[in-house]
């Protein structure tokens, strides 16, 4: 199996293959996930995992309350569970 990510970087956009930038016009460095592909060897198909980030927003709009919780990038909806790997209501795959 395989793991291909578009990361937009400082740049622009490159392409990674197993952790390792193959294009791109800076072959090195950090950058944001945008898209995430996996291919499974058994079936040669290619499967896209959507990627969100987890937003700390405030639980109670408009009032003193110091209550935080987590809104999703992809489908903003928020949620109180701490340091989630995915979204759970649209099942992203949370980016660190």
């Amino acid at each position: 199996m395989s793991v291909f990510e578009i990361v937009k970087g400082c740049e622009g956009d490159c392409l990674i293959l197993d952790d390792t930038r193959i294009a791109g016009p800076k072959p090195w460095g950090g950058g944001t996930v945008v898209k995430r592909f996996e291919t499974k060897k058994e079936y040669g198909e290619v499967i896209e995992h959507e990627t969100c980030e987890m937003r700390s927003v405030p639980t109670f709009p408009g009032t003193d309350s110091t209550f935080r919780s987590l809104e999703c990038s992809a489908c903003g909806m928020t949620n109180d569970e701490n340091n989630p790997k995915f979204c759970p209501n649209c099942g992203a795959e949370v980016r660190k």
